[in-house]
């Protein structure tokens, strides 16, 4: 979300946003968000910042490289060892946490140093 302008109301922009970046996630609940989206805006009351501030969440989501998506879609398959190092089961965890960021293009970041 891009910064709007002073007085630029963050509730609608917010609402917008969240809305955005969902629908491009889970695309199949377009609607559902749509009509919650419809509702979040309706309790904001008229007034001269209202408009720009939805306009601002309407910027081109973080989503749009399709970054978030690919980061819930990968999955890796890995193989317990007992070299230093590599991934070992404990406990009650017998896969990794968080192994698709592995292969999440940085949205956020320009380089790693």
């Amino acid at each position: 979300m891009t910064a709007g302008p002073a007085g630029t109301d963050t509730t609608g922009a917010t609402a917008q946003a969240a809305r955005d970046v969902l629908v491009d996630t889970y695309p199949s609940f377009q609607l559902s968000f749509d009509t919650a989206l419809t509702t979040q805006l309706v309790a904001i009351p008229d007034s001269p910042s209202k408009a720009p501030g939805i306009a601002c969440g309407s910027s081109p989501p973080i989503t749009s490289s399709r970054c978030v998506r690919a980061m819930f879609q990968a999955r890796v398959r890995l193989t317990a060892s007992a070299i230093p190092g590599w991934w070992v089961p404990t406990g009650s965890l017998t896969t990794p946490l968080f192994q698709q960021f592995a292969h999440v293009t940085p949205w956020a970041m320009s380089s790693s140093t």
